[in-house]
């Protein structure tokens, strides 16, 4: 995105990757895409081999991209347009 100071996070199996776009969403509009997903997704507090995490979670993506760690797998729930 021109404009807009970019940082590598994580290079990902299968030639993905993360990147951080600073200041991609800022003020009002950042207040409210952060209101919109708070309230309209599903989060949960997820539980593995080593007990309840203390942070909340919600899981999206393509329906084959089963995400496993520590005992748990998390089935993505549909991309909705709030995401998109």
């Amino acid at each position: 995105m021109e404009g807009l100071a970019t940082e590598d996070l994580a290079t990902l199996p299968l030639g993905s990757r993360c990147t951080l776009l600073r200041g991609a969403v800022r003020g009002d509009a950042a207040a409210a895409a952060f209101s919109t997903l708070a309230s309209e997704l599903p989060w949960t507090t997820e539980t593995d081999e080593f007990g309840l995490h203390d942070r909340k979670t919600a899981y999206f993506g393509d329906a084959d991209c089963v995400f496993a760690f520590c005992g748990l797998a998390l089935s993505p729930r549909p991309w909705t347009p709030a995401l998109l």
